[in-house]
């Protein structure tokens, strides 16, 4: 009624103005399509033209939210191609950025807001290039870290300048917290770098420390009991579980999607004929299991529930009104009631899987590079595929009793790298010929109620006058005649 009398009070109203009123009629309740309704009357009968993107501009309000009709306007001009979107997410950004700034202590806030503006500049950069532009959020974190630094250095250190930073300064920060030294040495590198190029120091003191780790998977893993735990919990309907939680759960248990491509699914997604989904960056179609199949359709009744226009498949109430995706806060606390994050869910099934099969073929199947399914390879070996003779368990025949024991990956920093010089030094030993002592390399091999056998591979052998051209075995069994006077072949013993 509200948008039928605004229609009729226009001398000229916009053609778009009754999508829009509907847009917003189905988006919102009545009573609040109504107060919407009458905010945009008031900008239609002010003096500034009714051009959809003027509209935009002067229906956004400011602060961090830019409100529910700008926001609700902003979806319908972007998908009719009528106004391009406003600016408002890089004014958060800007502004979480320039927050970070303002807590690095007075003597030390220049420079770090000099390293932002270089910053921004090579994000520019980069993204007319049409290259990989770094993400605000990587922004973010690399201004929180350098201030983490300052205000270590006022408070534990007492230094007020850049200049008189030293490597031991650095070394007591990344000890502060020893599990992010790799990513905290990476952005103190790349700002001392800055700020000696513009002289603000004249040592690099993070120049001589490295942040070297064992490759491969560290995180935590899953028992076999957890995940028939969770599985119980998301497919049983007499617990109670958010469809949300279930949905991403089980997709991350059986599936291994990550809590991007649960966010980003979409109803366009589903293929409801095969019964399968498309996920993100993965190449083929996922079929879905039975059990799977059931969870997504308790979400996408709950879904229906909520009355929205939305294309994702998992709506909030804050996004039911739009059409973006849930905040990366809302998926990264969807988990909490079962007491396990969505990470450890998908790393457990990829390392199941990478271990029972190719990890080229997992990586094909999930869109990954090849590089990227490496880390999750144990080193370790499995003692029920050894023989039985080696202590070993002898194979199982039921694939249920054969579910792989997951655990998290050892260690490996302490190992000694071997090299063909240290295997040399190993085995070098000493034998006695008729043309005196030589140098030759000994393996020997233990069997199982036999006599240890061995062999032994000279490393220089004498030259070819000395036996009239002939090579003669240690134990005088055989001859070998030299190939070539200038190349003789080599000697061995039994």
């Amino acid at each position: 009624m509200r948008g039928e009398h605004l229609l009729q009070r226009l001398d000229q109203p916009p053609v778009w103005l009754p999508d829009l009123i509907a847009h917003l009629a189905t988006t919102h309740a009545p009573s609040r399509a109504c107060v919407l309704i009458t905010h945009l009357a008031r900008l239609l009968d002010d003096e500034h033209p009714d051009l959809p993107q003027s509209l935009l501009e002067r229906a956004r309000q400011p602060g961090r939210s830019m409100g529910s009709l700008a926001r609700a306007m902003q979806d319908f001009f972007t998908a009719a191609g009528l106004a391009m979107p406003t600016n408002h997410t890089q004014l958060l950004a800007a502004g979480r950025r320039q927050r970070r700034i303002d807590a690095v202590p007075d003597p030390l806030r220049q420079a770090v807001a000099a390293f932002e503006n270089a910053q921004m500049k090579a994000q520019d950069r980069a993204r007319r290039a049409g290259t990989r532009p770094r993400r605000d959020h990587t922004l973010e974190t690399a201004l929180a870290i350098i201030r983490d630094l300052a205000l270590f250095l006022i408070s534990m250190r007492g230094k007020t300048d850049w200049a008189q930073v030293d490597v031991h300064d650095v070394e007591a920060f990344l000890a502060t917290l020893a599990g992010a030294r790799k990513r905290r040495l990476v952005v103190l590198r790349q700002f001392f770098r800055f700020a000696r190029v513009h002289r603000l120091l004249l040592v690099d003191p993070t120049r001589s420390l490295a942040a070297k780790e064992p490759r491969g998977f560290r995180g935590p893993t899953l028992t076999l009991d957890q995940q028939r735990a969770l599985f119980q919990r998301w497919t049983n309907d007499q617990t109670q579980a958010h469809p949300h939680e279930a949905l991403v759960g089980i997709l991350a248990l059986l599936h291994g999607a990550s809590s991007g491509e649960a966010r980003t699914l979409q109803i366009s997604d589903i293929d409801h004929d095969a019964q399968g989904i498309r996920l993100g960056r993965r190449p083929h179609l996922i079929p879905l299991d039975p059990v799977t199949w059931q969870v997504m359709q308790r979400c996408l009744r709950h879904r229906e529930m909520l009355r929205t226009s939305n294309p994702h498949v998992l709506v909030t109430r804050g996004t039911k009104a739009g059409r973006q995706p849930p905040s990366t806060a809302y998926m990264a606390h969807v988990l909490d009631a079962c007491g396990f994050p969505p990470r450890t869910i998908r790393s457990t099934r990829l390392i199941d899987l990478v271990n029972a099969l190719d990890p080229k073929l997992v990586a094909s199947a999930f869109g990954m590079t090849a590089e990227s399914t490496l880390i999750y390879l144990a080193d370790r070996v499995d003692p029920s595929r050894l023989p039985t003779h080696l202590g070993g368990e002898p194979p199982h025949h039921d694939n249920t009793a054969r579910t792989r024991r997951t655990s998290p990956r050892p260690d490996t920093s302490s190992s000694e790298h071997v090299t063909p010089t240290k295997m040399a030094a190993k085995h070098k030993a000493k034998i006695v010929t008729p043309n005196g002592p030589r140098t030759c390399f000994e393996a020997i091999m233990h069997r199982e109620g036999q006599e240890p056998t061995g062999r032994q591979v000279r490393r220089h052998p004498p030259p070819a006058a000395e036996n009239g051209g002939h090579r003669r075995l240690p134990t005088g069994r055989a001859t070998l005649p030299a190939k070539r006077a200038g190349h003789p072949a080599p000697q061995t013993a039994m």
